[in-house]
């Protein structure tokens, strides 16, 4: 239902060959859960983002800012995430489910725009996932949450 909702209001095409990258902040920062940026350094170097744009979406939009600059720094073509004429959350969502290559951070949000995506394109195609492998430091195996096909680094 998710995936169908989406696609009423992404139009076709918009997201092909576009790159996801998901930072997630707030409480997670504040719990020592964040992901550092060697994770999203390692997560990028197993993607070819040179097909379309790369897209930043974060709970924390100034760091979204930020993080948008730092990728550029390092060569990548990031764009604002498309206007959907939606909220910034289900266009976030729209964005996880649709992108042809998507760099997870460690949130349940992200899960499950990816995992909604990864059932659509079973029956569309592929995409290339990549995950933190350990998706909580305090939650040893998290093995439960990361799915086959995913890179893990």
């Amino acid at each position: 239902m998710l995936a169908a909702t989406i696609a009423r209001v992404a139009p076709a095409g918009l997201l092909l060959g576009g790159t996801v990258v998901s930072f997630r902040r707030g409480d997670y920062l504040r719990n020592g859960w964040g992901l550092d940026l060697t994770y999203y350094e390692r997560a990028l170097a197993e993607l070819d983002c040179s097909t379309g744009p790369v897209w930043v979406i974060s709970d924390d939009p100034l760091f979204s800012t930020l993080a948008g600059a730092w990728l550029r720094h390092r060569g990548f073509e990031v764009e604002q995430p498309p206007d959907l004429g939606i909220s910034s959350r289900v266009r976030d969502l729209a964005l996880l489910i649709g992108a042809d290559q998507v760099v997870m951070s460690n949130s349940t949000f992200c899960w499950w725009g990816v995992v909604t995506g990864d059932l659509q394109r079973s029956r569309l195609g592929t995409r290339t996932v990549v995950a933190p492998r350990e998706w909580i430091p305090q939650v040893p195996d998290s093995s439960v949450l990361l799915r086959d096909g995913w890179i893990l680094t």
